[in-house]
């Protein structure tokens, strides 16, 4: 299909083109040219609020779109826009509209889509609001248009944070893993509930083939609805620190911060419409895009992040660890479907998970192709589910990734690898699906048990900590 984004460069803009481009559709953006689009996707340089300037462009592409997915409707006179403008170019529309149109004292638990209790100030929300009323009005059937109220949305791509008073904080992971406490109104009891910006991604592709959903408003989260402090206690786990909270009184906070009005109240909600359309409904954990979401944190601040599986991970997890610029390493379970696998489901039931190790680096030290390079040394690539004597889809092995750009490397490194072997490869590469660390008794085996099992060559591992990067 050929789609349209309206605002190219944000967090969901950018998340909708790069599972479009991952499902094969072509992708447009209209964009003021302020920020870089993906790669892949067609800039249209536009202030989607000049109407010349926006038809100019739509026009310059002559082209005519399946569907068009609006991230920058924010109020009525941008819902009369997009119905002047886009019916001569799009079949469909897809709107990004708010939680915040609810009026916070009168939300029920969960909320549904109907309410007599909407904002009516001039707030955010309440400007959200008008702007559905636009759509909802005779003048709004000139397109087939669907619209989503997200509530908080994360992934790669925006500052972690979810509430007052540690909202979209730059400093926060820093925060956490220095243990200093978070402060959050209400001890951060309130009830959220998250959707990673992949996940609603996937779900918007997916309305814009349902018949259903036209004409359709619906509520929007991820299938985890948390307490705010779980939300930060969740981010605590994946980075290895304890979080501690600090409770602001809740009294007479929204009198001193009203502009925290779509946030100091319960935020969960029934998805029942969305699934009666034929939707797809999210369904990745909260805590996978978390780890998404702090690895491509990291890897702004010099900390990239990749996941290797290459069998027992006992081993594995040694050599990676000598190699020169690798900072962290850490055994866990990748790539399944069983939530929160014990070492004992792996090993004897049917997880799909496999034995894998998360390792952090340095990418100024040791680039993504070497460290591959590297990891290739040790592994019998074409062997289909197993390495050495350990045999089960636990074994088998893979690279996945949790930044797009990756991909790319990974892809030319296997190619390359592969050029090597007469019988295919067997190593997957994909993007990581879930993470679970594993139990205390995996991490650093080999160093708590010397002489432990161990298939990787124990002159592999002690060769590997005085490796010649500059020669792989």
């Amino acid at each position: 299909m050929k789609l349209l984004i309206i605002g190219g460069s944000g967090l969901i803009s950018g998340h909708i083109a790069r599972a479009a481009m991952e499902a094969g559709h072509e992708v447009w953006a209209v964009t003021r040219g302020r920020r870089r689009v993906d790669q892949g996707v067609h800039a249209l340089v536009a202030d989607r609020r000049d109407v010349p300037a926006l038809k100019a462009a739509l026009e310059s592409a002559n082209t005519r779109w399946d569907a068009a997915f609006d991230c920058l409707c924010m109020d009525p006179d941008d819902a009369r826009i997009d119905l002047e403008v886009l019916p001569p170019y799009v079949k469909r529309l897809v709107v990004i509209s708010t939680d915040s149109v609810y009026h916070p004292l009168h939300k029920r638990v969960p909320q549904n889509e109907e309410t007599d209790f909407y904002m009516q100030d001039d707030s955010y929300g309440a400007q959200k609001r008008r702007m559905e009323l636009v759509f909802l009005s005779p003048e709004g059937r000139r397109l087939d248009w669907t619209l989503f109220r997200p509530g908080h949305v994360f992934g790669p791509g925006s500052w972690l944070g979810c509430f007052p008073e540690n909202m979209r904080q730059p400093d926060l992971l820093d925060h956490i893993r220095q243990e200093k406490p978070l402060r959050l109104v209400g001890g951060g009891r309130l009830l959220i509930h998250p959707i990673y910006a992949r996940d609603f991604a996937l779900t918007l592709l997916d309305c814009i083939t349902r018949p259903a959903a036209i004409h359709q408003i619906f509520c929007i989260g991820g299938p985890d609805v948390v307490s705010n402090a779980e939300y930060y206690e969740c981010i605590g786990r994946i980075v290895g620190h304890p979080v501690t909270i600090e409770e602001i009184p809740q009294e007479g906070y929204l009198e001193a911060h009203p502009g925290a009005y779509g946030n100091i109240c319960q935020r969960s909600y029934d998805l029942s419409r969305l699934k009666a359309a034929g939707v797809r409904v999210p369904c990745i954990p909260m805590e996978v895009g978390l780890r998404a979401h702090v690895d491509w944190l990291d890897a702004q601040n010099g900390r990239s992040t990749v996941y290797l599986a290459g069998g027992c991970f006992w081993g594995v997890e040694k050599y990676l660890s000598g190699i020169p610029g690798v900072l962290e390493t850490e055994t866990g379970y990748a790539n399944g479907q069983t939530h929160r696998p014990t070492y004992q489901q792996v090993r004897h039931e049917h997880t799909g998970h496999a034995e894998t190790v998360r390792v952090v680096y340095n990418p100024s030290i040791l680039p993504l192709d070497k460290l591959l390079r590297l990891f290739w040394r040790i592994i019998d690539p074409v062997s289909v589910n197993r390495q050495g004597e350990d045999v089960g889809v636990q074994y088998r092995t893979g690279v996945f990734y949790t930044c797009a750009e990756d991909a790319a490397v990974i892809r030319a490194e296997l190619q390359k690898l592969q050029a090597r072997y007469d019988r295919p490869l067997a190593v997957e590469a994909c993007a990581l699906e879930q993470f679970y660390p594993a139990e205390a008794y995996h991490q650093k085996y080999l160093d708590q048990n010397p002489g432990g099992y161990c298939h990787v060559p124990w002159e592999a591992i002690q060769a590997v900590k005085t490796v010649d990067l500059d020669q792989v």
